[in-house]
């Protein structure tokens, strides 16, 4: 390298480096808030990091949940949903985008809920959801660094959050009363997120 590329190497290295740190920044000072504090209800969620596979645990109406996938399925990672007795309560099919991110359709107890379709979006990751008649009814958005989502309805309000503590895997899901979709559907869609998000960086 002469002397008149190093300035521009080190510029860019500057830049680079500032473009990361504001990134980061936006993620750790984002505070997205459910619109209804007051029936709120809020779900601390286990990502089990040092399985090879996806297994995430939570507590759901005072009984264990666990939702589990393979992470290292060639592509796609389905989730499947199952309560204290290893019944299955709840599905999540995954359908590879190669320029957005996967489509998840979610269903409960074998019923149809909701599609929850990837957008492109280069400043994180953001999903449609659309009803059986592909109309949408609320959107997802979460952050570049996986640290603060939201889930808002086509009204604009937040019906709920997610928040991961930078560096680490386990997450908090704030759920409110809705007209969208179950506290279990919703913790479906965040789990696809999840899925989808170690997936890539890994």
């Amino acid at each position: 390298m002469n002397k008149s590329e190093k300035p521009t190497a080190i510029s860019l290295l500057a830049i680079t480096a500032i473009i990361l740190i504001t990134l980061i920044c936006i993620g750790l000072t984002t505070n997205y808030q459910v619109y209804d504090e007051s029936s709120s209800r809020t779900y601390e969620c286990d990502y089990k990091s040092l399985n090879l596979n996806t297994e995430i645990t939570t507590i759901l109406d005072g009984e264990e949940i666990t939702i589990k996938g393979k992470l290292l399925t060639f592509v796609t990672d389905p989730l499947t949903a199952f309560n204290s007795n290893e019944e299955q309560i709840g599905y999540a099919g995954d359908v590879y985008g190669f320029v957005s991110q996967d489509d998840h359709g979610i269903y409960i107890n074998d019923k149809f809920i909701i599609n929850m379709c990837g957008d492109i979006s280069w400043m994180g990751e953001s999903y449609q959801l659309k009803d059986e008649n592909q109309n949408v009814i609320a959107t997802c958005q979460f952050d570049i660094m996986s640290i603060n989502g939201k889930i808002t309805d086509t009204d604009g309000n937040i019906i709920a959050t997610y928040h991961s503590p930078f560096g680490r895997n386990d997450y908090t899901v704030t759920i409110s009363d809705n007209e969208v979709c179950s506290d279990l559907a919703i913790l479906m869609i965040v789990a696809s997120y999840v899925s989808d998000y170690q997936a890539d960086n890994n």
